[in-house]
């Protein structure tokens, strides 16, 4: 077989219990400060294809390139890792916006570890390493990649090296995911950053680290029970007590739309009318609806005639992803 490039997908992992700062405030080696639990949706995706270079490491996302300051961790952790000398070329594209909010750090970096360390197994003949050993290298690129490697539902613990596998995508058939696509313009700041300035400039900060710990635990109860009327309200309010965090950061950090106050105005009232919807929100102005399949059809409806300019900007997304291999390498 000719080893001289690997396409690989990921799917972007989205958080019911978020994690938000690093360990210690430190990075590398970039461990999440919080318990996460998260689902791999179907239907979303990026793409990286990996070759060898020989001068320099190079991705270009979207048909840029992107600053290698911000891979060079990355990069160098996986020729350790692997014990490899060679550089890599790594040609990259989004199906949905890139760093707008839509966890597109996630699919991206897990399929960026995943391809690296499938050609360099290539390279040297030898086995790809397994999906802990991915999920342990994409953490380096973005903590939240270190879940993207699995499909279905995912943990990642504090400090942790390694997501671990909680259910697979038809755990809970039912589920199903509302994404609300605010705006496709790139948030003003990064994750990466709004994380280290919160930790540091948030007198709520230590507050969020100490009860984002009981969160996690209901909602692993919850999710367990495939409980949507008990997991909801535990997805807002880790949503909510994040962004309370952030907000309290100075200078303030505001990633919301008008479009996103609205939405959210909008899902009250349909709870109100008895609707299951619970909204989760990432770094970025984007909605994300947990709701069951029954509702979802009911939900876009609605949304769509309250909020016009959302009527061609919602998707119904199951629980999916995990890597995947469209072609052949070549």
């Amino acid at each position: 077989m000719n080893s001289s490039s690997v396409t690989v997908r990921a799917a972007p992992s989205l958080a019911l219990i978020k994690y938000w700062g690093k360990a210690n405030g430190s990075e590398p080696p970039n461990r999440p400060a919080t318990s996460s639990i998260a689902v791999s949706l179907e239907g979303l995706y990026s793409e990286a294809r990996v070759t060898s270079a020989e001068n320099r490491d190079c991705v270009i996302l979207d048909g840029r390139e992107m600053d290698g300051r911000r891979y060079a961790a990355f990069f160098e952790n996986i020729r350790a890792c692997l014990d490899v000398k060679h550089f890599y070329e790594c040609i990259c594209r989004n199906n949905f916006p890139s760093a707008a909010g839509l966890a597109s750090s996630s699919s991206g970096f897990a399929a960026l570890a995943a391809g690296c360390a499938r050609l360099s197994s290539l390279l040297l003949e030898k086995p790809t390493p397994d999906l802990r050993t991915l999920s342990a290298l994409a953490r380096v690129g973005s903590a939240s990649a270190a879940r993207a490697v699995y499909p279905g539902f995912v943990i990642l613990k504090a400090n942790a090296e390694a997501a671990l596998p909680l259910y697979a995508p038809d755990f809970w058939p039912e589920l199903r995911v509302i994404v609300a696509r605010i705006s496709d313009e790139a948030k003003p700041r990064s994750s990466r950053d709004a994380m280290e300035h919160t930790r540091a400039t948030s007198p709520y900060y230590p507050a969020w680290l100490r009860d984002s710990r009981a969160l996690f635990t209901r909602a692993l109860a919850a999710l367990e029970r495939r409980d949507l009327a008990q997991l909801g309200p535990l997805i807002r309010a880790s949503t909510y007590r994040m962004f309370g965090s952030i907000l309290a950061a100075d200078p303030v950090i505001i990633y919301w739309k008008p479009l996103t106050l609205a939405l959210l105005e909008q899902l009250e009232e349909l709870r109100g009318q008895g609707l299951l919807l619970f909204e989760t929100m990432d770094a970025g102005p984007q909605v994300k609806i947990f709701c069951l399949e029954r509702e979802a059809r009911q939900a876009v409806a609605s949304i769509q005639k309250a909020i016009p300019e959302l009527a061609d900007r919602l998707s119904v997304l199951a629980p999916g992803g995990g890597l995947t291999w469209p072609e052949q390498e070549t």
